[in-house]
């Protein structure tokens, strides 16, 4: 049995992979791929932040269930574990859970252009977070990727997000560890999202429709952004600072394209670099 875990990462069309899994599990499920459901997401946060506390209790449970189903492969899928290339423990307990379990492992990963993996990601925290763009651009320039610790502990998910940017590095240190990426390109993305990994699986054919507006999680507009980001403050009890608030992220705002730009620079040569190393097309 082979164990495909798709990592993400953030921001490369991860939920739409995820609503399309999950729409089509019964099927997949007769052609032997678990696509195991949660009763919450569709994709399987859970276990993904559990992985990162160092518990795979979740994921041998998972694996269990899909070798007493007879399945011959499962998929676990979630854009959190992007956080195992930032701390290999998240998958050295995945690779001991499979272990345990005697499947083997197949490690996915999809690249996005760094300079447009920013300019989305920025829009994208403000559902949890407040994000200060020259803040994410430095700390990306200086390490190769952005680490929040505990970011939303008001819900109790993820213990921590890491963002990768310096895609040869980070990659490479997760490959000398002994994990092999597999790598997919977020611009290799038709006929639809994901379809080469669904291809790996010989079920391609399997899939009769695609998920709608609802499982596509797409960039948000401005407005969205800045008022996620009000909301944000107001939550940490800063109500009397939206006005300052709304300065702070208009300046965000018009700083996001240069800032796109530079980090692409920087980092679009390893982006090209991970992709012709790792890349399993």
């Amino acid at each position: 049995m082979r164990l495909i875990v798709h990592c993400g990462l953030h921001k490369t069309a991860s939920t739409y992979l995820q609503h399309l899994l999950h729409d089509h599990r019964t099927v997949l499920e007769q052609r032997g791929v678990l696509y195991q459901e949660d009763a919450e997401f569709f994709a399987h946060h859970r276990i993904a932040w559990a992985l990162l506390r160092g518990d795979a209790s979740l994921l041998d449970a998972m694996l269990a269930d899909a070798v007493a189903r007879g399945c011959h492969d499962a998929i676990l899928s979630s854009e959190d574990l992007e956080g195992a290339l930032f701390r290999p423990e998240a998958a050295t307990a995945i690779a001991a859970s499979a272990a345990r379990a005697g499947v083997t492992v197949e490690w996915h990963i999809v690249l996005r252009d760094p300079a447009d993996y920013f300019a989305s990601l920025f829009a994208q925290l403000q559902w949890h977070v407040y994000a200060d763009a020259l803040t994410m651009f430095a700390e990306v320039m200086n390490k190769g990727g952005l680490y929040m610790h505990d970011p939303a502990p008001n819900w109790g998910g993820t213990p921590y997000w890491f963002y990768c940017f310096d895609h040869a590095t980070w990659l490479g240190a997760f490959a000398q560890a002994g994990h092999v990426p597999l790598v997919h390109d977020y611009a290799d993305r038709l006929p639809f999202p994901g379809w080469r990994l669904l291809e790996r699986l010989g079920v391609l054919d399997v899939i009769e429709r695609l998920p709608d507006a609802m499982g596509q999680n797409r960039r948000h507009g401005d407005d969205d952004v800045r008022n996620g980001y009000r909301a944000r403050i107001a939550e940490a009890g800063g109500a009397t600072l939206l006005p300052h608030v709304d300065e702070a992220v208009a300046a965000s705002m018009a700083a996001v394209p240069e800032c796109a730009r530079l980090i692409g620079e920087r980092f679009g040569p390893a982006y090209r670099e991970a992709i012709a190393r790792f890349g399993a097309w």
